[in-house]
């Protein structure tokens, strides 16, 4: 008669206690997918925290809107992050999920010191960038 030991060591065991923590990763991975895709998590807001000179509310909830994909959870706010970092006047952008269904932007604007050569600005931080002055 076998230990329980002896039963525990069989290759076959061990293979099906594998098998059966893979197959409940997978089922968990799978569950937490599907909850996080629902409709119930979706963005329904976003919040722009700070107020700019240059750039408008709503050119930032165009560019946001056009890239949030996704849900609360799903949301890739990198790409969020990059895509409002592309606009002229913008230095730097910060994207947070906020509960239940709001993304917040903040944004910190160039400030510009001096022109550089005819369509160029310089910043007060040294950083070149090119922007209309003319815009609102």
């Amino acid at each position: 008669m076998s230990t329980p030991a002896e039963l525990a060591a069989h290759p076959m065991c061990q293979l099906a206690r594998v098998l059966t923590w893979g197959a409940l990763g997978l089922l968990t991975y799978g569950a937490v997918n599907w909850v996080a895709a629902q409709p119930l998590f979706a963005l329904h807001n976003i919040e722009v925290k700070t107020p700019t000179a240059h750039v408008t509310e709503a050119q930032i909830r165009l560019v946001a809107e056009r890239r949030v994909r996704g849900t609360f959870f799903t949301v890739d706010l990198e790409s969020v992050r990059g895509s409002l970092e592309k606009l002229p006047w913008v230095r730097e952008a910060r994207v947070e999920r906020r509960w239940p269904d709001t993304l917040v932007v903040s944004l910190v604007e160039h400030v510009p010191l001096a022109r550089w050569n005819d369509n160029a600005l310089v910043s007060e931080a040294g950083e070149v960038f090119v922007a209309a002055l003319n815009q609102p």
